[in-house]
């Protein structure tokens, strides 16, 4: 019997000799999986920028210097927010006092190398500057920062009308808008079509060049004074006997049987001069331009014009082309549909030319509507050496610049353990599984099911809140077998091996279940090694 309990007790030395010779070393030392997974980071990418941050967005500073009075907001976007053809994100939103300069930071993503800067009035006017990032800084005036350049800044809030000097201009002239507003052909919506002007404070030129109907036509001017009256003046007339002072330069006569300019130009004159029109107007007064045929005048305020199909119509358009800035207009009535508006019908340029005059802003009248900006943040939760997919949890972070609050929106969990998602102290999502209403089991918009994003709940966030800063705030932690637990986040030290990073691109695409992340963005490696390389994940901005 002893012999038989001796055995028994050398055979149970011998199986935990053996166990413990089995045994992963990984229980003894609490840095070995970080080790294997940084182990197999480098295999499959190389070796990491030392300033690499794992955030493809940066701060940017923007010097605004608004030299109208007033209260506004400033908002700061990716692109055009007019042009409803690109998508524009919306990056920073401030209220900003005029008068006065402000220097405002807003994070942005790192790639895009010009933003849109939109001044909005307490009316609800527009002026939308487009400005290039030159060593992540923007620089935009609204009016003028030089007093000395108010040129009728005291003139008693009297706008002058008189006759400037004679232009000469050839055929490519007046045909380079055209292209833009070609004859005959519906052009509305394609430019900005209602709207005021807000004078700099120096005095610009109105020069018709391009003139294509059969009416006898009244250009005007309006604006508003500072009980927001508003006075009317006539500055030009086409009629029979002036033929809107358009001369052939051959003759330096005036040719009164051409009813447009193009019979101009078919009579032989290739070079044609006009009468420019001379305008001040005080600094910061808000003004537009009419066209009257007959008993009917069509403003550039839609809200002055006439109803077709239960919308307000658009008879005057402005935009900028090839460095210039032109003003057109639609002659005809449009209450029973029969106007073409291809809103060229009279053509004029106006603003900045050699004499030293000033374009006015354009104040935009229709309103835009704005797309928060999204940073998304994709996560590989166990640390694994294996597929590199980042799609164990992807979250989007709502945040605009210059606001004090941001949500977070659930888009996808690869993962299959158990997993929270928290801000600093506040739980966002207690389990994501959950949230998505599925088992834990169940993966979610990599190769499983298909459920829509699901947004947690808004989270208060301090005055200098910056996702390019912190990110790392925002934690995943994730529940293994036996009740350990990992906290996951994008980290906050330059050239540290990632679980976590962000990609400043609402509408970027994560891989698909157990696709390493290369095979989708081949230069993932490249942002890998250099930090610069930040146009790797395809952003419609690049």
């Amino acid at each position: 019997m002893r012999n038989v309990l001796l055995k028994t007790m050398m055979c149970a030395g011998l199986t935990g000799v053996l166990l413990a010779g089995c045994v992963n070393d990984d229980m003894y030392d609490p840095n070995a999986a970080a080790k294997k997974y940084q182990e197999s980071w480098e295999k499959n990418f190389g070796n990491i920028d030392p300033q690499q941050t794992w955030n493809t967005s940066a701060i940017h500073t923007a010097d605004i210097t608004i030299g109208y009075s007033g209260n506004y907001t400033l908002k700061i976007y990716t692109a055009d927010p007019r042009n409803k053809q690109t998508q524009a994100y919306l990056l920073g939103q401030y209220d900003v006092v005029g008068d006065q300069s402000h220097s405002l930071q807003f994070d942005m993503p790192s790639s895009l190398t010009n933003v849109y800067v939109v001044l909005t009035d307490q009316d609800g006017g527009q002026i939308v500057k487009p400005t290039s990032i030159i060593n992540k800084k923007v620089n935009v005036v609204f009016g003028t920062d030089d007093s000395t350049t108010r040129t009728i800044h005291n003139s008693g809030g009297v706008v002058y009308i008189s006759t400037g000097y004679g232009v000469r201009y050839g055929e490519e002239d007046y045909q380079a808008p055209l292209h833009i507003l070609p004859e005959s052909v519906n052009n509305t919506k394609k430019v900005t079509e209602n709207f005021l002007y807000k004078s700099i404070g120096k005095l610009f030129y109105i020069r018709p060049i391009y003139y294509k109907s059969n009416d006898w036509v009244t250009l005007g001017i309006y604006y508003y004074d500072e009980n927001n009256k508003i006075t009317e003046k006539a500055i030009w007339t086409r009629d029979e006997w002036s033929n809107g002072c358009w001369w052939s330069s051959d003759t330096d006569q005036l040719d009164r049987t051409a009813v447009d300019t193009d019979q101009l130009i078919a009579q032989g004159a290739a070079i044609l001069w006009c009468q420019s029109i001379k305008v001040e107007i005080p600094y910061g007064m808000s003004f537009g331009f009419y066209i009257q045929n007959g008993n009917d005048k069509f403003y550039s305020e839609k809200k002055l014009n006439e109803t077709y199909q239960g919308e307000k119509q658009c008879h005057v358009a402005t935009f900028d082309y090839q460095g210039k800035r032109y003003l057109t207009f639609e002659d005809q009535t449009n209450v029973n549909g029969n106007s073409d508006m291809d809103l060229n019908d009279l053509v004029c340029l106006i603003g900045e030319d050699m004499y030293n005059s000033g374009t006015p802003d354009i104040i935009e009248k229709d309103d835009i509507e704005d797309t928060d900006m999204k940073y998304l943040i994709a996560c590989e939760d166990l640390g694994g050496s294996d597929d590199f997919d980042f799609n164990d949890i992807v979250l989007a972070i709502n945040h605009v610049s210059g606001r004090k609050t941001a949500s977070v929106e659930l888009l996808a969990a690869g993962s299959t353990l158990a997993t929270k998602v928290m801000y600093n102290n506040t739980t966002i999502f207690e389990e994501v599984h959950e949230a998505f209403g599925v088992p834990i089991n169940t993966m979610v918009n990599t190769d499983g099911k298909n459920i829509p994003p699901v947004k947690g709940k808004n989270i208060e966030v301090s005055d200098d809140f910056s996702i390019t800063t912190h990110a790392s705030k925002f934690k995943i932690i994730v529940t293994k077998a036996g009740n350990n637990s990992v906290e996951i986040s994008v980290p906050n030290k330059n050239g540290a091996t990632p679980q976590a990073f962000v990609i400043a691109d609402p509408n970027w695409k994560w891989p698909d279940e157990r696709q390493n992340i290369t095979e989708k963005y081949p230069n993932f490696t490249e942002w890998v090694n250099n930090h610069t390389k930040d146009n790797w994940y395809n952003a419609q901005w690049k």
